[in-house]
Parts: structure tokens; sequence; C-alpha cells
């Protein structure tokens, strides 16, 4: 995976409904060559699926991180199976450890209450000894009142994101020129996520989490990310930066150990920074968005 193939996912988890010929536009490359990327990339495995989603604000939900630490005594896919039982969860990764199993879990839960059942939860389960969960900040989208014609075609969307105007059309009995002017409309909204899973493991890459700590007195998040993209623009690819305490938790796409290990030593010795350490993960479990459930739900409600 090159830069181009990060660019095209980058773009397509802005937009996944994104054609073939404006990305070929914006990375100067024909749209038959984009075209056998972004094929390549599904077959990968890199790029998981597509999603057509409620935004986090139209779910009333945030966006948190959990670091799991086990005493070791669990089987380790019966135990994210335990975890994946939780609707709130839509990623669970394995860590590497030196002692016990290390896991991070990825989720949307809504309000304090929920946070906190989520915490308490995690905290039960059979062999965890430790739970450290963060609020993360994430674009959480706007809130919009969806119209019966753009949920009737949300509902072929939601299986499938990237279906043509012409199918759209087909399969809702609208005009073509109706569909694009509601897909627009829901795209402009932003009450819609029209996004990927990405599974960024995959294709003989390692996914890793720099957890970056940073003196608040000295710098702040932006100027940390900032400089993270323009030092590391192929390896550095989404910050996940923490509402509760002064952390981010950047993730970097590498092909060799080593390298991780040389970005690690640069960043402890920025001025801005108290400490970093490295999170390697072995393994990416994904779970569906609570978005697209709470999407299903209300065509369920409709009927």
């Amino acid at each position: 995976m090159d830069d181009i193939d990060k660019r095209i996912i980058l773009e397509l988890d802005t937009d996944c409904r994104m054609t073939y010929q404006t990305m070929a536009n914006k990375l100067g490359l024909s749209s038959t060559a984009v075209r056998k990327r972004i094929t390549k990339l599904i077959e990968s495995g890199i790029i998981h699926h597509f999603m057509a989603a409620l935004s986090l604000e139209m779910i009333d939900s945030d966006l948190i991180l959990a670091i799991v630490q086990t005493d070791g005594s669990e089987y380790q896919d019966e135990f994210v199976d335990e975890i994946a039982r939780n609707s709130s969860v839509v990623q669970v990764s394995h860590v590497a450890c030196g002692k016990g199993g290390l896991y991070i879990v990825f989720g949307a839960t809504s309000g304090v209450q929920a946070l906190s059942d989520f915490g308490q939860f995690l905290r039960t389960l059979k062999s965890v000894t430790s739970v450290e969960i963060h609020v993360l900040v994430y674009s959480r989208g706007q809130k919009i009142v969806l119209t019966n014609l753009q949920l009737k075609v949300l509902k072929y969307l939601v299986d499938n994101p990237r279906m043509s105007i012409a199918d759209l059309a087909e399969s809702t009995g609208l005009t073509a020129r109706r569909v694009r002017r509601i897909i627009d409309e829901l795209q402009e909204g932003n009450g819609i996520e029209f996004a990927i899973f990405w599974n960024l493991g995959k294709g003989g890459l390692t996914e890793v989490l720099l957890r970056i700590e940073w003196d608040e007195n000295i710098s702040n998040s932006d100027s940390i990310i900032e400089w993270l993209k323009n030092e590391y623009p192929l390896e550095f690819w989404t910050p996940f930066v923490s509402a509760t305490s002064p952390t981010i938790f950047a993730r970097f796409i590498i092909d060799d150990l080593e390298n991780i290990e040389s970005i690690a030593k640069v960043v402890r010795k920025s001025p801005s920074v108290k400490s970093v350490s490295v999170l390697v993960f072995f393994s990416n479990n994904l779970f569906e968005w609570p978005g697209v459930k709470e999407l299903r739900l209300r065509f369920e409600n409709d009927e």
C-alpha cells in the first residue's frame, strides 16, 4: 500500500459514494486506475466494508476508546465475543503485551449513564484486571429530520452504500434526478455518514497506536497532530484525541516494527511530549456501527 492507496482510503472515509472519476480527478489518475486500486484494497481486506449510517449526533452518542487489561487467563476469541455482546462495541483489537492480555475497544455510548454502564460491563468481565476509558474528540455530524423519501433511498443504501443512481431510481421508483437530489441533501445535511470500515492490519501491514501524553502548558493537540502529519505523511493515519486528558492515540501503519521504534524515539524528544508508549495491534475484530443499527431500526419502525 502506497501514498495513493492511503489517499483513496481517506477520501472514501469522507465520502464512500465518491465516483471513480471524481477521485481520479483529485489524484491525477485515470478512473480505471482508481477502480483497480479500490478493488485490490477490498480484496485484500484493507477496505472491510462501505457504510451508510446515522451520525453520532443523530444517535446522541460519543466515540470512546477503552484499554482493557487482563490477567491472561482468557481465551482470546471467546473474550472478544463476550465484549462484542455489548451493542456499543464497534471494534476490539488484541494488542501486544508483556504480561497478561491487552485489548483496545472502540465503541459509541449515549450519555453519562451509558458510559458508566459500559465501564462497569468491561470491568466485571472474567479475567479483567483494569479498564481505562477515554471519551474521544471526534466529528459528530449534525442532527437532521429525515423525510420519508430520504428514508426510502437510505433503505437501499444501508445495505449497498455505493449503489448507483440508476439502480436506486429503479429500486425506489423515483426519477434519477430526484434520487440524486435526495443524496445531495443527505450529504449536505451531515446527518448521515457515507464512510468505510477499514482493517489496516491487512495486506502485510501492522497497525500501531502511539499513546502520546503532552504538556498542556507547552503545546496543544492540534499542533502535535499537524507536526505528525508533516513528519510522517504516509505512516501517520488518524488521531484519536482524548476529551478527558492531554492524550492522543495516534494511529500509524507500518511494514516494519523497527520503523515505529524510530518514530517513537523522535516523538519522545519533542519538548511538549511527556511520555510515549507503543501499542502494536495483533488483530482487529470489527462489528456493526451503532449508527447503522439505529438506521435499520428506523426502517423497522416505519413498516
